[in-house]
C-alpha cells in the first residue's frame, strides 16, 4: 500500500501524492484501484490499459526503482497478484483510444476539482 500520513485525511493524501508525482500518481493508483475491485467483483483474472510508460516496467524485479511512488506500486502489486492474475497492456497517450481520453478526462476534471480545497506545500508531499 502507499504509505499513509497521519496528518491528512486520505483524499488530501491522494491529492498531495498526485500534485507531487502528477500523471505516474494517477497511472499507479487507477491500476490498484482496478485491481482490488476486480478482486472484490469475484474476478479471476483483469487486463489494465495504461498509456504510462515504465507502468509494466518497474513491475520486473531486476529494475531499480528508488522513489517512493514505484516501490509501494511494485510492493502493492505483488500483493494483490496473489489474489488475481493479471496484465499490464500499454496503449499509446492522445490516441484517441476511447477509455483512455475519458480517463484523462476525469482525472482532470477530479484534480482541478479538489487543488483549491486543499493546502499542500513541501512539508505535507511524500
Amino acid at each position: 500500500e502507499l504509505p499513509t500520513l497521519r496528518s491528512l485525511s486520505y483524499k488530501s493524501y491522494f491529492f498531495c501524492i498526485f500534485i507531487k508525482y502528477g500523471n505516474v500518481a494517477g497511472e499507479v493508483i487507477a491500476t490498484t484501484t482496478a485491481m482490488k475491485e476486480a478482486i472484490k467483483r469475484g474476478a479471476k483474472s483483469i487486463v489494465i490499459k495504461h498509456d504510462l510508460m515504465g507502468l509494466s516496467q518497474c513491475l520486473k524485479e531486476d529494475v531499480k526503482v528508488s522513489a517512493k511512488i514505484w516501490k509501494s506500486y511494485r510492493k502493492t502489486m505483488k500483493k494483490l497478484g496473489k489474489d488475481i492474475s493479471y496484465e499490464l497492456e500499454h496503449v499509446k497517450a492522445h490516441t484517441g483510444v476511447e477509455y483512455n481520453v475519458l480517463a484523462d478526462q476525469l482525472a482532470r476534471k477530479a484534480l482541478k476539482e479538489n487543488q483549491k480545497k486543499l493546502k499542500v506545500n513541501e512539508t505535507n508531499l511524500l
